[in-house]
């Protein structure tokens, strides 16, 4: 496959793997608002503090085989093999180690409610084991329609499963199913969507290679995930679960809008970044292009979300959650500036250069648990403000070293990402003029009357932040005009295109 038709793969695979990304956590977010308004802080609260063990189990669980599957440029039919028989055996140890460990997580939290459901989600770490290796080779073939498909298949039973539960008065154990619905789900079809199945064969040769590369992949995401979910601790040890529940709501809700846009361009550029290691020029003007995709789509949806979540947040998901606003405004902003970095470490895997991603993790650990525990006395609004400040003092660092390796000067940078980001400034003055002029307006009486002008000063800036996306955004320009590869005018997918077979 030549540079340019990377390019043009990589781009079509982007919009695609967007927009069913973007459909696929857009139902996961209106499932968690509605078992927001139904369920109470103490709940979520009690979840969050099961994901503070459940997540670093999970990610080691994947070794990071996946990574190293889709980065090798020749991939030999036994090193497959050897991945997923090593992904069995480590989840297989990991998920008898959770199980272990919940009775010893209930006491240090004292909440005996813990154990049960620490109990009943270790199957997941064996649903992560199995899921690796067919989606690492489906996203090496760039096959991203079927993967976001499943997705949404999966997000759509799970959510049925845990709103079920919900309206039933199942509590947190909703919370449960619908996660273990969703993974059950998934996996099925992602295994019904590859015909590679596993051999028994084992090479040893081949799993050192594998590792050598996957360890630093594992080691820098162990890092992220535990410095992610220090405040999470942190907040569940000194001020108990209902003030993790409100700061558990405030940081879902962050994460689920970094995933509606960001996900999908993710999967695509680790994959293609791969591809264009060697060379360094066009992978730099791959790095650039993906920085202003996720710069254009991340200004919209978090400076909208921080303007509206106060006001129409509380009608949506009840007065119970008054106490997530503030939090979740700072996180919201840590979440934008996180989209503008987000393809840092891709380039240091793509380059092989991983342990520049452990090095920033490991600071950024370090920051963050010394800024989390300072924080924590003075509640969870101080704890969000923390973590925007450990963003905004270790993010820019790791562009600034992805540019360094990359060739790219701080002028080529700025001048590629600018452009939405003097647009998306445009559109906040625009938006908070409106919104100012507005406030004496006496438009309706009624719990609805802030909300609905706060809506009024949004709708003219996004309208015209829109306009202006679809004029100047690359990705979109290219859709409009790309014919098909048989000069038609439009491409229709055939669903066997989708499988992924074994490979040599």
């Amino acid at each position: 496959m030549n540079t340019a038709e990377l390019a043009q793969r990589s781009r079509s695979g982007a919009v695609w793997a967007v927009l069913n990304s973007g459909a696929k956590h857009g139902m996961d977010l209106l499932v968690f608002l509605l078992l927001a308004r139904w369920l109470t802080p103490q709940a979520f609260g009690l979840m969050a503090l099961v994901s503070t063990v459940l997540v670093v189990v999970v990610m080691l669980a994947e070794l990071g085989l996946a990574e190293a599957l889709v980065q090798r440029k020749r991939l030999a039919g036994v090193a497959v093999d050897t991945a997923f028989w090593l992904l069995m055996g480590v989840g297989g140890v990991l998920a008898m180690g959770l199980a272990a460990l919940a009775l010893p997580l209930a006491q240090v939290y004292a909440q005996p409610d813990l154990a049960p459901l620490v109990w009943a989600l270790c199957p997941l770490v064996m649903v992560v084991s199995l899921n690796a290796v067919p989606q690492a080779l489906m996203q090496r073939a760039m096959r991203f329609r079927p993967l976001a498909v499943r997705g949404m298949v999966g997000t759509l039973a799970g959510g049925a499963a845990g709103l079920g539960l919900a309206w039933a008065g199942a509590g947190v154990w909703s919370l449960a199913a619908q996660q273990l619905v969703a993974a059950g789900v998934g996996l099925a079809l992602l295994w019904t969507q590859t015909d590679w199945r596993p051999r028994w064969r084992f090479s040893p040769a081949a799993a050192r290679q594998l590792l050598g590369f996957s360890r630093h992949v594992m080691f820098t995401r162990g890092l992220n995930v535990v410095a992610s979910k220090v405040d999470d601790a942190v907040i569940g040890f000194a001020l108990g679960p209902v003030a993790l529940g409100a700061y558990a709501v405030a940081s879902r809700l962050r994460l689920a809008l970094e995933q509606l846009f960001c996900q999908g361009i993710d999967a695509v550029a680790l994959s293609a970044f791969s591809r264009l290691a060697a060379q360094r020029e066009a992978l730099a003007q791959a790095y650039l292009g993906a920085t202003r995709a996720a710069i254009s789509l991340a200004l919209p949806v978090f400076l909208s979300a921080a303007w509206l979540a106060p006001e129409w947040l509380p009608l949506l998901i009840g007065s119970q959650w008054n106490g997530a606003m503030a939090p979740l405004q700072a996180l919201l902003l840590a979440g934008l500036l996180q989209a503008f970095l987000h393809f840092n470490h891709a380039v240091f895997r793509a380059v092989g250069r991983p342990q520049r991603s452990w090095q920033l993790g490991l600071a950024s650990l370090a920051l963050n648990g010394l800024l989390v525990t300072v924080a924590v006395r003075w509640g969870v609004q101080a704890v969000a403000w923390a973590y925007l400040l450990r963003v905004a003092l270790i993010g820019p660092w790791g562009a600034v070293l992805a540019c360094r390796e990359l060739g790219i000067g701080a002028r080529t940078f700025w001048r590629t990402s600018g452009a939405p980001v003097l647009a998306g400034a445009a559109a906040v003055v625009v938006t908070l003029g409106l919104g100012w002029s507005l406030k004496p307006v006496a438009l309706m009486s009624g719990t609805g009357a802030d909300a609905l002008k706060a809506l009024l000063a949004w709708l003219p800036a996004i309208a015209l932040y829109g306009f202006w996306l679809l004029r100047h955004s690359p990705a979109l320009a290219d859709l409009r005009r790309r014919p098909a590869a048989d000069g038609s005018r439009s491409r229709k997918w055939a669903p066997g295109a989708s499988r992924v077979s074994r490979p040599a």
